[in-house]
Parts: structure tokens; C-alpha cells; sequence
């Protein structure tokens, strides 16, 4: 993401503290290359144009806490989502997470963000060594 702002002329603030983490971990290993001047700190976010920023939040897995689900409720203090921003989901679900992430989707969705996930409501493959019986038995139960 660092890369593709760059190439579009945007800078990037880093949102939530295990991304800040990370990243700062990542960057003191020299494994994450960031420009000088290319990194904007959360409370400078409402100062910039919002066609000129990128935003990597963390929280997709929807914790109460996370900064994505505050900012999906308009309840962070740094960010916000209007009408026609976009918003890039591209962790997968951990199961048990399910309501709270389509949720927080939801509140994303009433604020006409635009919202991208390869994320299905209805998922179509099952976990585990069992998924071939578990889906014959499906089909066959749901036979009438």
C-alpha cells in the first residue's frame, strides 16, 4: 500500500496501535520501506485532503475496541468514513467473528462508504477434515 500511495501522490497514516506496532517493527527490520515525509501521523489525518491520504487501520476482525469498529460507528477520534470513501477489508473472517464484522460492515454500508471485501455472507466451503461429509450431509438434509 506504501508503494501504490506513493506512485499516486498520497501520504499514509497508520491507525490503531497493534498496525503502529507492527510497522514500526517492521520498518526497524528493514523489512517495510517508507519515503521520509510519506507518513502522516493520526492526529494530523483531519488536516489533509482526503483524495490525498490513504488510511490503514487495524481491526478487521471487528474487536469492540478496534479502530476500525469505532471508526465504522463514527467513534473514533482521528478518522471518519463519509459518503463515497472507500474501504478495503482484505483479512478473512476468523470464525466466531462473523456477526461483529458484518456489523461493523453494515455501519460502513449506512454511511455510503464503498465498501471492498472478498468476504461472502454465506459461506459456501466448510472448515475442517470433515468438510466432503459435512456438505453431502447438508445437501442431503436440505432434500425434500
Amino acid at each position: 500500500m506504501i508503494d501504490i500511495a506513493s506512485r499516486v501522490g498520497r501520504k499514509v497514516a497508520f491507525v490503531g496501535r497493534s498496525m503502529v506496532d507492527n510497522v514500526e517493527i517492521a520498518h526497524s527490520l528493514e523489512l517495510l520501506r517508507i519515503p521520509d515525509g510519506m507518513v502522516v501521523r493520526p492526529q494530523d489525518i483531519r488536516g489533509f485532503d482526503p483524495k490525498r491520504i490513504i488510511i490503514l487501520a487495524s481491526g478487521s476482525q471487528a474487536e469492540p475496541m478496534s479502530s476500525l469498529s469505532r471508526i465504522a460507528v463514527d467513534n473514533h477520534r482521528f478518522v471518519s468514513v463519509d459518503e463515497n470513501d472507500s474501504v478495503i477489508l482484505s483479512a478473512r473472517i476468523i470464525p466466531g467473528n462473523e456477526k461483529s464484522i458484518f456489523r461493523m460492515l453494515d455501519h460502513m454500508f449506512r454511511r455510503r462508504a464503498l465498501v471492498y471485501t472478498t468476504i461472502r455472507r454465506a459461506p459456501s466451503t466448510f472448515p475442517g477434515t470433515a468438510a466432503r461429509k459435512s456438505k453431502k450431509l447438508l445437501l442431503q438434509t436440505g432434500k425434500a
